[in-house]
């Protein structure tokens, strides 16, 4: 594993999304209020392209590290990915509910579960074939989204806490997986 990678799951991720903390109240407001109502829209596009390039390059490579070659399964990949992009792109004004803030907040829904039930499809498949590696993501991955689906189900919608818990806590996951995984592989080899 590359010191990049190391310093973008522990550095640069919580850097870029540590500071949107005092941007609004993280357990009411969200991104997208960051982006519409405080006027931040090119900081909160940055923000998604960055969260969306690391989920899909480090899940891309923890599946070829797991020797892991559906096409079907990459093309959704990049789907899922390139959606949270597009979701965040989308105008969303809270006080008129357009089609166009439907559109918005399906759209990164549809983004976001199919991104976690694709990354627990990814577990579930490989966890007796490298067992050593999957059974501790599996633990951390299962703990995250329920805290996260908890605390979503408290406050009754997405917040800022909830949003950037979950991109720094797949960082760091999916670093630690392609770290342990790169490992073993190395040592076979």
């Amino acid at each position: 594993m590359s010191n990049f990678q190391k310093m973008n799951a522990y550095v640069f991720i919580p850097l870029f999304n540590l500071p949107s903390l005092f941007m609004c109240d993280p357990l009411y407001e969200n991104m997208t209020h960051i982006a519409y109502a405080k006027h931040h829209f090119f900081y909160v596009v940055l923000w998604s392209i960055s969260c969306a390039l690391t989920l899909f390059i480090s899940t891309r490579q923890f599946m070829h590290l797991l020797e892991y070659k559906k096409k079907s399964t990459d093309i959704l990949l990049l789907l899922v990915c390139t959606l949270m992009i597009i979701s965040v792109c989308i105008p969303y004004d809270n006080h008129s509910l357009t089609w166009l803030d439907k559109l918005h907040v399906r759209l990164a829904m549809i983004a976001t579960i199919g991104y976690i039930l694709l990354f627990f499809y990814l577990l579930v498949k490989n966890y007796y074939l490298h067992y050593s590696i999957i059974a501790p993501m599996f633990r951390y991955y299962c703990m995250m989204i329920t805290c996260l689906s908890i605390l979503f189900l408290v406050l009754g919608s997405v917040s800022l806490l909830v949003e950037i818990s979950f991109v720094m806590g797949m960082s760091i996951l999916l670093y630690e997986g392609n770290k342990k995984a790169a490992h073993i592989y190395a040592a076979k080899s």
